[in-house]
């Protein structure tokens, strides 16, 4: 699936309401480093899920995202609606930012202006299954601005109405291995974890944390682990 297949039909004057309506035009007045969308995109105004707004990359600039720490193991953020299968979505990331959207998934891929020096195509794989685990190429990109992930976490157990009150902490873990890192009590072994937070309330609510670099990576909550788990 290529996302930027259909910039111009998305952005291109009017909004054709065969393109996702108001739903687009609102994402598209929402992240004001431009966008990134094409198929995936347009599968909001169809999808069967219900989806989330998308979340103001402002407001997720103004959140400390600096902190990163070390290796850690913690435990695997899991979706209460399984994916059938691997989504996966290719885009093109210019110099002017942008967002991808996994409608699937429930993922936002925010590229802050200057990410990237020059036109990039990435790959985004949300692996099949209950976790919250996913695979971002090419490996070992390195980005010039920071680069969000924020999760929809309507279906997912961090939605349930004991979490919902009392948030867990949510942050993000870098998967040096891929699913070999993944233990089969849904234990994450971390090269490095990264600061998260929460974005809007109730069903509307995301988790959201940022990096600088691709690989795999995961969602996790609660402890933290440095000495086992």
């Amino acid at each position: 699936m290529v996302l930027h297949a259909g910039i111009h039909h998305a952005f291109a004057g009017d909004l054709n309401p065969q393109y996702g309506g108001n739903k687009v035009n609102t994402l598209r007045h929402l992240f004001r480093h431009g966008a990134v969308f094409g198929t995936a995109a347009l599968a909001l105004a169809c999808a069967e899920r219900a989806t989330t707004t998308a979340p103001q990359l402002t407001t997720l600039e103004s959140a400390s995202m600096a902190s990163v720490s070390g290796s850690g193991k913690g435990a695997i953020v899991k979706r209460t609606v399984s994916l059938d299968e691997d989504e996966i979505v290719t885009a093109t990331i210019t110099k002017a930012g942008g967002t991808v959207y996994m409608p699937k998934a429930g993922l936002y891929i925010v590229f802050s202006k200057g990410a990237v020096r020059e036109d990039l195509v990435i790959t985004a794989t949300a692996f099949a299954g209950h976790r919250l685990i996913y695979d971002f190429q090419p490996h070992g990109t390195v980005f010039e601005a920071p680069v969000y992930f924020a999760q929809e976490l309507r279906y997912t157990e961090l939605n349930t109405p004991r979490s919902s009150k009392t948030r867990p902490p949510v942050w993000g873990g870098y998967l040096l291995n891929g699913l070999s890192d993944v233990s089969v009590d849904d234990i994450g072994s971390f090269s490095e974890t990264f600061a998260g937070d929460y974005y809007g309330k109730g069903n509307d609510a995301l988790g959201y944390f940022a990096t600088t670099h691709f690989s795999g990576y995961a969602w996790a909550s609660g402890r933290c682990s440095t000495d086992g788990f």
